[in-house]
């Protein structure tokens, strides 16, 4: 039994572990993917900025013009230096200028690199970016070409002229390699946030199935004792029940919920099948034993309901089998019948409480009273009996008493009467 609760409990928590892992695995793949695509935007709007500042920052009809020969020239130089002053102060790979000649073909322009820059007039590779730039329209690259300077991704920008046409275009190259790392940069960082973040929580998974283990420990214990002590309790209730059965020992192997569920179901049983018969058993017997009393009752004493089991003329106005409030019917029956110097000491013994107080010290207590009834006084004697006796291993004690009330005999009275009242 401990083995296969502890196969479910490990069951529990490699299930557990790969919910979570599972989990932790499409977040990161989500995070990732969003993450790279706004990295991804991020760096393409940077690229785009640097080639529309640039461009801005040219006259279009100037650099239409401009030819090989120009080199050196003011107008060449301007932009040259223009271009220079983005490449020299900003963190790209290339900056120049290039030039639409038709049929999706493009050359070099000014180019400001001092070493090994573009021939002026020299082709430029072709991309879908590029020629939507010709059209009017910045763009950049979204896979990167290679040249004979070495792969990149680019960023491309018009240059309008005066009748708002395209004289040029701006292209600001990036390195792939470095584009390509910022976007692994992202990716690398978030893997490594989700990779602590499933370490501490398998780690903190393990903590607690490490304290629900021990807790688990401690309740099957539990369970286990529980179990044996209601095995115990079933075993005296069934010997209670019927004396002489023979009756299997008590189990220590069940600490399942499933046999603990039956061993509380079977003491349950015993314990009502007993209980009724007791109380059938007590309420024949003080019927029987009622023959010498005036009135006989039977209280509980965990809700203070009396029964009437035999009751003489009008006493407190009870019959035979009614059910009443035992504490108000007494204090009738004192005003009603008691004498008032004996009246206080008979409603105080006749409490509830104090019965059960007295009950765990005797199984029978008495007490002697004085009545006035019929114009006559005598004494009335009170036999307060246990039902079921105190049982200190259990601790359930006294919840019920038989309660008699008979007429102490003529000779009697008149001598206690005499000894309380010397005078007389």
């Amino acid at each position: 039994m401990k083995k296969a609760q502890s196969d479910n409990t490990l069951l529990l928590v490699g299930l557990a572990l790969a919910v979570l892992l599972a989990a932790n695995a499409l977040l990161g793949f989500m995070l990732t993917g969003q993450s790279r695509s706004a990295m991804k935007v991020l760096i393409q709007n940077r690229m785009l900025d640097i080639s529309k500042t640039a461009a801005d920052m040219l006259d279009g009809d100037k650099l239409k013009a401009l030819k090989a020969e120009d080199k050196g020239k003011p107008d060449y130089q301007q932009v040259n230096d223009t271009l220079a002053y983005f490449q020299n102060n900003i963190d790209l790979k290339y900056i120049y200028c290039v030039q639409y000649i038709g049929n999706k073909q493009f050359v070099f322009s000014v180019d400001p690199t001092i070493e090994d820059p573009g021939e002026f007039g020299s082709p430029v590779v072709y991309t879908d970016a590029l020629y939507q730039a010709s059209l009017g329209q910045s763009a950049v690259d979204e896979e990167p070409y290679t040249d004979e300077w070495g792969s990149f991704y680019s960023a491309y920008s018009p240059v309008l002229g005066s009748d708002g046409k395209v004289a040029g275009i701006v292209a600001v190259d990036f390195d792939a390699e470095w584009y390509d790392n910022e976007l692994a940069k992202q990716t690398r960082t978030i893997a490594f946030c989700l990779a602590i973040s499933t370490g501490l929580c398998i780690l903190l998974v393990l903590v607690a199935t490490r304290s629900l283990r021990s807790r688990l420990r401690d309740m099957t214990k539990n369970l286990s004792d529980l179990s044996h002590d209601l095995s115990e309790l079933t075993w005296a209730v069934a010997d209670i029940e019927a004396q002489g059965d023979e009756h299997q020992p008590p189990r220590k192997d069940e600490t399942n919920l499933g046999n603990l569920h039956e061993r509380v179901q079977e003491v349950r049983d015993g314990l009502r099948r007993y209980w009724e018969d007791s109380s059938s058993k007590a309420n024949n017997i003080i019927t029987a034993l009622g023959s010498d009393y005036r009135n006989v009752y039977y209280l509980d004493l965990d809700t203070g309901e009396g029964t009437c089991h035999k009751a003489i003329g009008l006493d407190c106005s009870l019959t035979p089998g009614q059910k009443f409030t035992f504490l108000d019917t007494m204090e009738e029956y004192a005003k009603s019948f008691v004498v008032e110097a004996d009246r206080e000491a008979f409603l105080k013994f006749m409490h509830p409480e104090a019965i059960h107080q007295a009950m765990g010290e005797k199984r029978l207590i008495t007490h002697l009273f004085m009545v006035h009834r019929d114009e006559l006084e005598f004494y009335e004697l009170v036999r307060i009996a246990a039902i079921k006796n105190p049982d200190s291993r259990s601790g359930l004690g006294v919840h019920a008493v038989g309660i008699g009330i008979r007429e102490v005999d003529w000779e009697t009275s008149q001598f206690l009467a005499r000894n309380r009242h010397p005078e007389k």
